[in-house]
């Protein structure tokens, strides 16, 4: 799936995300591990990279609402896909394995009642 396709794709998905989390309803992600994102600001877009700060990310473990699906461009062509969530009003990405990622998309899409065609590279 090219970029462009899948930035589509992720915003579709990032508007039922957004109508679900000013619901008061959100969509809950489970979480373990240390971000790969700090996101400064959902509204408009705004993060950082950890990069070799991973150390100082903090390890998040537990259930967190989902803000959305951030979209980032690969050499190949081909799109990393982030799972943004927030904790008191704090914003991280985070980096899944591919297999990860797509039970992530789809189960967010199954969820929202939209269908997915997920197509790793």
């Amino acid at each position: 799936m090219s970029y462009e396709t899948t930035r589509e794709a992720v915003g579709a998905l990032n508007s039922g995300i957004q109508t679900q989390f000013e619901s008061g309803d959100p969509i809950m992600m489970n979480v373990l591990g240390r971000p790969s994102l700090d996101i400064i600001s959902f509204q408009p877009l705004v993060y950082r990279k950890f990069g070799a700060l991973m150390h100082r990310a903090p390890l998040l473990d537990g259930s967190f609402p989902l803000r959305g699906f951030l979209c980032q461009q690969h050499p190949n062509g081909s799109a990393i896909i982030f799972p943004a969530v927030e904790i008191r009003d704090k914003g991280f990405g985070i980096h899944l394995n591919q297999e990860s990622t797509k039970k992530a998309v789809e189960g967010v899409a199954a969820f929202l009642g939209v269908t997915v065609e997920f197509t790793p590279v």
